[in-house]
């Protein structure tokens, strides 16, 4: 289990629900066992195969070596990354394998979108409300009103609009 939150995003013209996440807090994964296992938290570390990045033990109860958590660190700016369990190396208490799990696969982006609007300092309107729409041309998440910044004025109205059928 991930701690990555999930989102919608259109692709193809097709409604999909992703793993996404900007903030490296939400980089941990959990394995967690219906039974005891023999296997200490560093032996079940060896046995994840992290696509980017590297994998710390998180320092939290094993709750009887049934849960064993994770954090990935130094992940490049924007990346997939898919975490998977080798899981014929985790051994439970009747000395069998423990059944096998589905990777995990997220989208980690951490940039974040900046947009700046400047006229020219000749330029002056007599307009009480200025209207601005501001498109992104790939798919960003966790936007809204607090990443917007006005000076000499203020955020009246915010909406926030998904264009269907944008690829």
């Amino acid at each position: 289990r991930t701690h990555v939150p999930e989102k919608l995003l259109q692709l193809n013209g097709e409604t999909r629900t992703v793993e996404a996440t900007n903030d490296s807090k939400n980089l941990k994964v959990y394995l967690y066992f219906t039974e005891p296992v023999l296997n200490t938290s560093t032996e079940i570390m060896k046995s994840i195969c992290v696509s980017r990045g590297l994998l710390r033990p998180i320092n939290s109860s094993t709750l009887a070596n049934r849960r064993f958590g994770y954090q990935i660190e130094d992940v490049p700016v924007i990346t997939v990354v898919t975490v998977r369990l080798n899981s014929s190396l985790v051994i439970s208490r009747q000395g069998v394998a423990v059944s096998p799990v589905s990777p995990a696969t997220f989208l980690y982006d951490s940039t974040r979108p900046a947009v700046k609007l400047r006229t020219g300092s000749k330029m002056r309107t007599r307009d009480s409300s200025i209207i601005v729409l501001i498109k992104f041309l790939k798919p960003v998440f966790g936007f809204n009103s607090s990443h917007v910044s006005v000076s000499g004025g203020h955020i009246e109205r915010y909406a926030f609009l998904i264009i269907h059928g944008c690829t």
